[in-house]
C-alpha cells in the first residue's frame, strides 16, 4: 500500500462499513454513490454517537498515527475510508466546530494540507482488511457485527470457512459459530420477531450452538441450517424475550446472559424442573428444584463419603477414641436404616 496525504473534503464514510450495519441485508452501496449527500450524512450521524471519547482524545493530545486509515479510490481525486471511518468523523467534526488556532500542531497541519493515508493500491479484499483488525485485533465491532462479515464472506464472495479462518485468523470452529448464529437469528426474525430482539441476542444464540445439550434438545441440524425440534424452540424462544403478562405488565427474560443459558442446559432433559421454569420464570427455582441435579449432587455426596471411609485403615480402627467410635456406630445405623427403607420400596 502506498501512502498519501488526502485533503478532509476529499474522504469519505464508507456507508457500507459493518460497525453501524445493523441489519440482516446485504445491499452494498456502489462507488458512483458513496460520496451522495444522504449516503454522508446518515453514516456521519450514527458515527456522533461513537466518538465522543476519541475526538477529546484527539483534542488534548493531538492527532497521533498510531494505526494506519486506509482508503480506496472513488476516483481521481476522491476516496473512502475502509478503516478509519471514527477517525475521520472526529476529524470533520472538528474541523467545523473548532477555530484552528486553538488545535495542536498535528491537527492544523491535517486541517490545512490533509491526512496521511494508505490507499488500498494493490485490491486487498476490504472486507478481511477490517475482519483482520476488528475479529482478532482490537475488538470495537460488537458480536452481531462480526458475524455479518463472516456471513458476507461465506455467502457472497463464496469462502470457505477454512479459507475465512486463515483470513481473519480465527478457529473454523468459531467462524462456523458465528456463521450459523447469524443465520438463526435471521430465522428468529422471520418466525416474527423484532430486528431489536434478534439483534441483542447474539451472544445468547452463540453460546447456545456450543452447548452440546442444547443443540440436542433443540435438534440442531448443521445441514439444515435450522433447529429442527420447533416445539422446543418456540419454548426457547419465549425463554429469552421479554413476555406480557395478562394483566399487561412485562416480564423480563429468563435467559438475559449466556451464565444463564449454560445453568439452564444442566437441566434440559428434567421436564419437572422445566415445567417450573415456565410457570415461575425463575431459573434459580427451577435448577434448585431439578431432580436430575438433586441426584447427581446425591451421588457426589455418597461418593465423596465412600472415599473418606476408605482412607480409614485397620490401624485406625484400633486407635479410635470413644468420640469417634459413636460417629461411626451412627453412620452404621443410618445405612441400615436406608438400606431398609430402599428394599421396602423395591417390594411395594
Amino acid at each position: 500500500m502506498q501512502t498519501e496525504i488526502i485533503k478532509l473534503e476529499n474522504l469519505y464514510f464508507d456507508p457500507d462499513n459493518l460497525r453501524y450495519d445493523d441489519d440482516f441485508t446485504f445491499n452494498e452501496i456502489p462507488k458512483d454513490r458513496i460520496m451522495n449527500k444522504s449516503n454522508q450524512l446518515r453514516v456521519y450521524k450514527k458515527l456522533q454517537k461513537d466518538i465522543a471519547e476519541l475526538k477529546e482524545s484527539i483534542l488534548e493530545n493531538d492527532f497521533l498515527y498510531i494505526e494506519m486509515i486506509v482508503a480506496d479510490k472513488i476516483d481521481d481525486n476522491n476516496y473512502y475510508i475502509i478503516e478509519g471511518n471514527r477517525r475521520l468523523a472526529s476529524l470533520k467534526d472538528i474541523q467545523e466546530n473548532y477555530d484552528i488556532e486553538d488545535l495542536k500542531p498535528n491537527l492544523q497541519k491535517i486541517i490545512n494540507d490533509g491526512l496521511e493515508i494508505k490507499v488500498n493500491n494493490q485490491n486487498y479484499d476490504e472486507d478481511i482488511l477490517m475482519g483482520m483488525r476488528h475479529i482478532t485485533g482490537v475488538k470495537h465491532w460488537n458480536g452481531f457485527s462480526k458475524a455479518k462479515l463472516v456471513v458476507k464472506l461465506r455467502d457472497q464472495k463464496e469462502y470457505s470457512f477454512e479459507r475465512i479462518s486463515k483470513k481473519i485468523g480465527k478457529r473454523v470452529a468459531d467462524v462456523k459459530k458465528q456463521y450459523f448464529s447469524f443465520k438463526l437469528l435471521q430465522k428468529m426474525e422471520s418466525d416474527g420477531y423484532t430486528k431489536f430482539e434478534v439483534k441483542e441476542l447474539y451472544s445468547i444464540f452463540y453460546e447456545t450452538l456450543g452447548k452440546p445439550a442444547f443443540r440436542e434438545w433443540l435438534e440442531w441440524s448443521e445441514d439444515k441450517v435450522e433447529f429442527l425440534n420447533k416445539s422446543n424452540l418456540e419454548r426457547f424462544y419465549k425463554w429469552i424475550t421479554k413476555t406480557e403478562t395478562v394483566e399487561g405488565t412485562i416480564q423480563n427474560e429468563i435467559i438475559s446472559n449466556p451464565e444463564t443459558l449454560r445453568e439452564i442446559s444442566k437441566i434440559l432433559n428434567d421436564e419437572y424442573a422445566l415445567e417450573i421454569l415456565d410457570t415461575t420464570r425463575n431459573p434459580f427455582e427451577a435448577i434448585n428444584n431439578s431432580k436430575i441435579l438433586k441426584d447427581k449432587e446425591l451421588k457426589k455426596t455418597l461418593k465423596k463419603v465412600l472415599d473418606s471411609l476408605e482412607t480409614i485403615s485397620t490401624t485406625d480402627l484400633e486407635e479410635l477414641d470413644k468420640d469417634s467410635l459413636e460417629y461411626l456406630e451412627k453412620i452404621q445405623k443410618k445405612i441400615k436404616r436406608d438400606m431398609k427403607y430402599l428394599d421396602f420400596l423395591k417390594k411395594n
